[in-house]
């Protein structure tokens, strides 16, 4: 779920709930606020729902479930605790006229929507794939990747929402990456993916039968090493990159530092 969310630089704000279920508020400085009285707040959560393809369903027993991504789903149900629904944005007035996919490759995913002749082009993804995209002074940059160490440190993935105001570039994948100059971060959203629940258990039945256990993300390395940490990963501290992996590839001594990690970024 959507833990915490840092709009512009600094101004925090923690999100209450559990999971997928879409009751929960919006709290600054402790205090609850009433979302729809902010402006710049709900812009930057409909940026995270209307740049998503997930859905959220009720089961039979009454819970809810994600259909689709894990994390699109937490940016849907954030939008959800505040009123925000992107069938209805859409029916209403905003229209998709072009996407990129999420890919591994890119670590990102774009769309651009037509609200009354105006268009928006949207984009989510990794924090450092989208802060070396962002169009900002070096001082933003450096407030932002404070409060993307202060997410990890916490365990959580930090994903970034930012946007293209008045966007007049071409529709084709190639033509909106290579249209993102005035590209603005909106914000940052901490989110909490708790392992599974047969994750703890099936960590320590391979490691007491011997079976060195490693575990690859694209996480920040400190949310890596705590969610490592949390289920029981020997020598979680023991973080490798993969530009640490490049650089050492050709050393005689990689097999032994490659068996020596616990965890891959």
């Amino acid at each position: 779920m959507a833990s915490e969310l840092v709009l512009g630089e600094k101004t925090h704000y923690e999100v209450t709930g559990e999971g997928y279920d879409p009751h929960g508020s919006v709290k600054k400085d402790g205090e609850e606020i009433v979302p729809e009285n902010n402006q710049d707040l709900m812009q930057f959560i409909q940026s995270g729902v209307l740049c998503n393809t997930a859905h959220i369903d009720q089961n039979e027993d009454g819970q809810y479930e994600v259909v689709g991504d894990p994390t699109d789903g937490a940016l849907v149900t954030l939008g959800k605790k505040v009123g925000l629904d992107r069938e209805d944005l859409e029916n209403e007035a905003f229209e998709k006229i072009a996407e990129v996919p999420f890919s591994s490759e890119n670590k990102y995913m774009i769309v651009v929507y037509e609200k009354e002749d105006q268009r928006q082009l949207i984009i989510k993804g990794a924090f450092d794939v989208i802060l070396d995209l962002a169009d900002q002074t070096q001082e933003t940059k450096d407030n932002l990747q404070q409060q993307n160490e202060m997410f990890a440190e916490k365990g959580q993935r930090v994903i970034a929402i930012a946007s293209i105001e008045n966007y007049d570039g071409g529709l084709t994948e190639e033509e909106m990456k290579n249209s993102l100059d005035g590209l603005k971060i909106q914000g940052l959203v901490g989110i909490i993916d708790p392992p599974r629940p047969d994750a703890y258990e099936s960590v320590e039945s391979a490691q007491n039968a011997g079976i060195k256990v490693k575990m690859i993300t694209g996480d920040h390395p400190k949310t890596a090493s705590i969610i490592a940490k949390d289920i029981g990963i020997a020598d979680h501290e023991r973080i490798m990159t993969g530009k640490e992996i490049d650089e050492q590839v050709d050393n005689e001594n990689f097999a032994e530092l490659v068996d020596e990690t616990a965890v891959f970024h």
